[in-house]
């Protein structure tokens, strides 16, 4: 099969993931020494495509942070449906872990956790949140040369943070912050409890919180990690009954205590600085191996995000003259 984009032509090798919204398949470029991944919609979900085309747009433009998203090389219509055109990855995660067919080790858990962090921080800096952290959702790079490099993918859901009071119910239930399924208000803290929930799923080879129905869902989360408090409560569409005991960190109920993904990078699990004095001399090596290839999370001192060409597209869809049929 071949597809035809603005100023390129795609020999479509294999398909490699079929879902929900539609297709990614391995494509050569004709002419060029280029495989990449080309993914299709239907017009259906072109507000979703536009959506994601715009977010990766600018976030790919960022001078410091281009490491932790996906890039977007093109996008254009093609008889009818929708394609995007993004660098060729290995794969997500999720098959990773069925492939593997065990859980992560504490120090494979620490490089993903540092980089998704600062991916985090780079669209809090921003004003944006995903809203769909999931397993599904960030990709090794190159496992084989570059181990647990990932980079978080699937903007279709992304938005300004300021706007997620317009949103309706979000996320999988096992990635679901709290205040969501209370109607409580929200903000890019989604994101770090979609986080929390993805690290413990990594770690345990299952999810901390129940998936199938809401009620169980918010009856562990709160028997675990206790209730919003009273005021949250009264401000919110679903009540549920009181529970004292609250935690802390990415997993704080109260989403206004909840980690930020800066703080975050800064606990010693990141850090390492506890291991310092391990007796564990091989351990405390292969862990800081892993982590060598990670780019560090800027200093105080260096300049967080370069946004001088960090801006919206006032469009960002360009049909293909060919390709509209």
């Amino acid at each position: 099969m071949v597809v035809t984009g603005n100023s390129k032509i795609y020999d479509v090798k294999e398909v490699l993931v079929s879902g929900t919204f539609g297709e990614v398949a391995r494509c050569c470029i004709k002419g060029q020494d280029k495989v990449v991944a080309l993914k299709v919609m239907s017009r259906q979900y072109e507000n979703e495509f536009l959506n994601e085309v715009q977010t990766l747009q600018l976030l790919n433009k960022l001078t410091n942070f281009k490491h932790c998203f996906i890039k977007l090389n093109d996008s254009f219509t093609y008889r009818g449906f929708l394609y995007q055109e993004f660098e060729l990855l290995d794969q997500i995660l999720f098959d990773y872990l069925k492939k593997r067919g065990d859980t992560l080790k504490v120090a494979e858990l620490r490089v993903i956790a540092q980089q998704i962090l600062v991916a985090l921080s780079a669209l809090k800096q921003l004003g944006i949140t995903h809203t769909d952290l999931k397993l599904d959702n960030i990709m090794l790079v190159n496992h084989e040369e570059q181990p647990f490099i990932v980079k978080l993918i699937d903007f279709g859901f992304a938005c300004e943070t300021e706007t997620l009071k317009e949103k309706g119910i979000l996320h999988n239930l096992a990635y679901r912050a709290p205040e969501i399924t209370l109607g409580l208000p929200r903000d890019e803290a989604i994101d770090t409890w979609s986080l929390g929930c993805l690290l413990s799923a990594l770690f345990l080879d299952c999810f901390v919180f129940p998936e199938e129905n809401k009620y169980d869902n918010l009856r562990i989360i709160m028997k675990l990690l206790g209730q919003p408090d009273k005021k949250q409560l009264d401000e919110g569409t679903l009540k549920k009954g009181a529970l004292s005991r609250r935690a802390h960190k990415m997993l704080t109920v109260d989403p206004a205590n909840r980690i930020l993904p800066d703080d975050a990078l800064k606990h010693p699990f990141i850090t390492m600085e506890h291991l310092d004095g391990a007796s564990d001399k091989c351990y405390v090596k292969k862990a800081r191996k892993l982590m060598r290839n990670v780019q560090p999370f800027p200093s105080d001192g260096e300049k967080w995000l370069d946004t001088r060409n960090a801006t919206p597209e006032s469009h960002v869809f360009h049909e293909s003259p060919r390709g509209g049929s």
